[in-house]
């Protein structure tokens, strides 16, 4: 599940990216191809957040799980 302080219109286009983010490994380019990918496809806006950020930010997450 992706939480945290900034804004995705509309605001259920955060729950086809984690959708989308289903069955990815957890290599930093998988991650970042497919963030990537759904921005191009879903028509989004998150103010303030590009791409690279939302993948920067799940990597994180990852590794302060398995870490």
């Amino acid at each position: 599940q992706i939480s945290g302080d900034f804004f995705m219109y509309p605001e259920d286009g955060l729950w086809d990216l984690e959708r989308t983010l289903l069955g990815t490994s957890i290599a930093r380019e998988d991650i970042l191809s497919k963030v990537k990918a759904f921005y191009r496809g879903a028509n989004v806006l998150t103010p303030g957040v590009i791409p690279e950020d939302f993948a920067e930010a799940i990597i994180r997450g990852i590794h302060n799980i398995t870490a």
